[in-house]
């Protein structure tokens, strides 16, 4: 009897709506039928088991859909080399206006002109300074842009300066800055009517 359990659904809904000579004569259809007026507790066990949803078999995976576009990659702190010693590599970029002072955010695509709001705090006990770059999208015609780093609001050794008609600079090799724990870095940028641009900053560090 269970077996025709699913077949039973349309004779319960008769005998509810006018006994089993209603069923015999009319099919019940859901025009005769208001919305809402049945309820689960008017069928039977077997005709609500067979009401019930089963899951069917999971479907096939869709395609994959399209690749969007790439966006930029944001400058990161990444700390390698294990050991004794480890070797952490900053970058920044951001842009620059053609005539003033900007910061470059450690970490970031961005720049701001005060330099409080660009400091990193260096978490490291004792580091130093080992490289120092940065490089413009963008050549100037006549005016210069100048690149330091900044340790607790003061100039350091590491600067260097990109002329006009070039789009890159290096601090020379034989400057020494060393760092400790909660001394603030910045990246400083300082622009003589060079045009707007946009600048990325490289610093290597030697930490123990």
């Amino acid at each position: 009897m269970r077996r025709l359990a699913p077949y039973l659904v349309t004779a319960a809904v008769a005998f509810a709506c006018g006994g089993a000579a209603a069923a015999s004569r009319h099919l019940v259809t859901g025009d005769l039928v208001k919305d809402r007026s049945i309820h689960a507790k008017d069928f039977s066990r077997e005709a609500r088991k067979a009401l019930r949803r089963r899951r069917g078999r999971r479907g096939n995976p869709g395609p994959e859909g399209r690749r969007g576009v790439q966006g930029p990659q944001p400058p990161i702190v990444a700390f390698f080399s294990p050991g004794p010693s480890a070797t952490a590599t900053l970058f920044a970029a951001g842009p620059l206006t053609s005539s003033g002072t900007d910061y470059l955010r450690v970490g970031a695509i961005d720049s701001t002109p005060i330099e409080g709001d660009a400091e990193l705090v260096i978490p490291l006990e004792v580091a130093f300074v080992r490289d120092f770059r940065a490089r413009v999208d963008q050549v100037s015609a006549s005016g210069t842009r100048r690149f330091g780093l900044r340790v607790n609001g003061r100039d350091s050794a590491f600067s260097c300066s990109i002329s006009p008609g070039e789009r890159q600079c290096v601090s020379p090799v034989d400057a020494f800055q060393s760092l400790d724990a909660g001394d603030r870095l910045s990246l400083q940028a300082v622009s003589s009517s060079a045009g707007s641009a946009n600048a990325a900053v490289m610093l290597e560090l030697n930490a123990y």
